[in-house]
């Protein structure tokens, strides 16, 4: 029997080299990475720290969204959470979270290893291979290149340069979701399954890649079980991911779901599934069975099996890419870190077996990989030390313009591009017109505005005029360039020389200039009228036509002029005079969980032709319209689906003995046969 004592002592052990390997993330607060988008991560756990519990919609970019739109939110509740409890700042805590995620990994890999292997030292070393090397990279040039060397760390890389923390968090809890479903088929106890549908729902609670690697690894998990009891074993795992979702729904309700993967598909057109997909599927299915047979005619063992074809399916996925241009899913090269998990169980506990009880191979092969630790060990310390290096942030210009416009803001909004539209959330509250995260957004005419503005195609002379109207159809009361000297890492402004001489300049620092974008009122909340209204969405970024009407009406000096008053992200007093005819355009993304009332009575809202709200306030003379982000009736669903999951189970963990006693003695539903 293994020991628990032993099993402890070599977890810690494991943890604290990964530890000793990444000891600059726990101490540091900004890096020298402002090309990445850690600012977005920890822009939401600053926010979420700030604004617990009023945290449903989060207004800061592309008009606003629903808070499970913008990103899965795991990682970012632990940020807030160590922000809050442990009194630093978000960069801190961010950085505090991600090095506890790229830790444990290798840890939580050598518990699923050793409960499928029942084997210590190979467990053992499956988690130091994936500490310590960097498989993919023997595999793909592109991978080498990326990370300088066949030996590096891609892991470390893929959380620091790419700042990729939450998929590297989900990958962490992805063995301990298969270890969990193992352990709840074994015992078939209530609890058990309990245990396991939380560890599968704190998976895609925390990254969608993880959860896509959470599917091919149940998969796995079934296959490499054998045929006996498998249609035990799919049905349980089913019905564990469907209550696990139930739980985390309100977190992550259906229209997310369908809007992440619509949006997804948007992005590239090599996202859009098509006939391609299905062939390359037919072609996975075939060679599952056939990988999955020649097991059994082998007696591999499960735990090869499970690593095996682990390693098959993101493999697929990422050398599919790297070899072969291939995109089965969107953003393929990130199952790279996915398949080292596989390739490290794969080669261990493969030669584990291959070996047998050959006593010469076995200490051949110990010498080799001890060798191989040992040097690998000191040069994995010293890349991390290399990559992760800290700045001064107050001197880049990301920070600068941040700080300029929260505290010389006119108000409303502000647009931004490259790097600094990653950073500004980081530092302040200021709401931007785009920002971060394409495949949650809304129906919104910021992502047309961002590609515009930035690259003036086929502007034709127009560039000035064609920005500016987007500008103050999106509510954008100040606009930042970065020119070419600037330190934004990205420099998007094809023609950052544009607006010199035509918008008044509030600030300039080197290459980065703030300038003042006329609006009539800083508010987001314009009295219009029907006519005004924009009625259609833009073809593309030139057609200003469509925002013509609307722009005017919101700059018409006779119109009344509101005020808006947001007592929370989610709830805003809108007040000022108002006509008969009049109605209220606000410059937020329209979601069906948004309300609006007059003096307790409800009023309609609706979505304009870009996706803004309109309100009809029904009201003549000063009026004050009340306006509140609750959900909407999707929210109350799975609010109330969630907490039924629990309450059931809870049930059932009381009903399940006694009825288990009462058929053991022979009883009946109406008493003693």
């Amino acid at each position: 029997m293994l020991s628990p004592k032993r099993v402890a002592v070599l977890s810690a052990g494991l943890l604290a080299l990964n530890v000793w390997i990444a000891w600059r993330l726990f101490n540091s607060q900004y890096l020298d990475e402002m090309s990445s988008i850690a600012g977005i991560y920890i822009a939401m756990g600053r926010y979420a720290a700030a604004h617990w519990p009023h945290i449903a919609w989060w207004p800061l970019w592309f008009g606003g969204m629903p808070i499970g739109n913008v990103y899965e939110p795991a990682l970012h509740l632990v940020t807030a959470a160590l922000t809050g409890l442990g009194g630093m700042n978000a960069a801190r805590a961010y950085h505090m979270a991600t090095g506890c995620a790229y830790c444990l990994g290798p840890v939580t890999l050598f518990w699923l290893a050793l409960r499928l292997s029942r084997n210590l030292w190979a467990s053992l070393a499956t988690g130091l291979l994936y500490s310590l090397a960097s498989p993919s990279a023997w595999l793909a040039g592109a991978i080498r290149a990326d990370i300088g060397g066949p030996f590096h760390a891609s892991r470390l890389h893929a959380a620091v340069h790419y700042a990729d923390s939450p998929h590297m968090a989900g990958l962490t809890l992805v063995p301990l979701a298969i270890l969990a479903l193992d352990f709840a088929l074994e015992r078939r106890t209530l609890p058990a399954y309990a245990l396991a549908a939380c560890a599968m729902a704190a998976v895609p609670l925390t990254n969608i890649p993880a959860a896509i690697v959470l599917a091919f690894a149940v998969v796995a998990y079934v296959v490499a079980c054998g045929a006996v009891d498998a249609r035990r074993r799919c049905i349980a795992a089913a019905a564990l991911a469907v209550g696990g979702y139930l739980l985390i729904g309100p977190a992550m309700p259906p229209s997310t779901v369908f809007t992440l993967l619509d949006n997804t598909q948007r992005m590239q057109p090599q996202n859009a599934f098509g006939l391609r997909h299905l062939v390359a599927l037919a072609i996975v299915a075939g060679l599952t069975v056939a990988l999955s047979r020649m097991c059994e005619r082998f007696a591999i063992p499960r735990a090869v099996r499970f690593f095996l074809l682990l390693f098959f399916f993101t493999g697929c996925i990422a050398l599919g890419s790297f070899w072969f241009g291939l995109t089965l899913l969107a953003q393929p090269t990130r199952f790279q870190v996915a398949m080292e998990m596989g390739m490290a169980g794969t080669l261990v506990l493969g030669a584990e077996w291959l070996i047998g009880g050959r006593t010469y191979a076995r200490n051949a092969a110990f010498g080799v990989f001890v060798a191989f630790c040992a040097f690998q060990v000191p040069a994995y310390r010293a890349y991390a030390h290399d990559l992760i290096q800290r700045i001064d942030v107050a001197k880049t210009s990301q920070y600068k313009i941040a700080r300029w416009i929260d505290a010389h803001s006119p108000g409303g909004r502000t647009f931004l591009l490259g790097s600094t539209a990653w950073w500004l959330n980081a530092f302040t509250d200021t709401p931007q017109v785009a920002g971060c995260c394409l495949q949650g957004i809304l129906k919104n005419g910021g992502v047309l505005a961002h590609y515009q503005v930035g690259s003036d195609d086929n502007a034709a002379g127009r560039e000035f005029e064609i920005s500016l109207a987007w500008m103050q159809a999106l509510g954008a009361t100040t606009v930042a360039v970065n020119g070419p000297r600037s330190t934004d890492e990205y420099h998007d402004y094809h023609h950052p020389a544009k607006f010199e001489g035509r918008l008044r300049e509030l600030w300039r620092d080197g290459d980065d200039v703030i300038y003042e974008v006329p609006q009539r009122s800083p508010a987001l909340a314009h009295a219009v009228e029907v006519k005004d209204l924009i009625t259609r969405f833009p073809e593309n970024g030139l057609d200003i036509a469509a925002l013509a009407p609307y722009v005017a009406a919101i700059e018409d000096p006779a119109k009344p002029k509101l005020e808006e008053r947001w007592t929370n992200p989610s709830e805003a007093v809108i007040t000022g005079p108002l006509g008969p005819k009049d109605l209220i355009s606000v410059q937020v993304s329209y979601h069906p969980g948004w309300r609006a009332s007059v003096g307790g009575s409800s009023r309609a809202v609706e979505s304009d032709g870009l996706g803004f709200l309109t309100i009809s306030p029904h009201c003549s003379g000063t009026c004050e319209v009340r306006l509140s982000y609750d959900g909407g009736a999707e929210m109350k669903i799975m609010w109330g689906m969630s907490f039924l999951t629990v309450v059931l189970a809870a049930c059932w963990r009381f009903i399940g003995p006694i009825a288990r006693r009462v058929r053991s003695r022979g009883a009946g539903p109406f008493g003693p046969r």
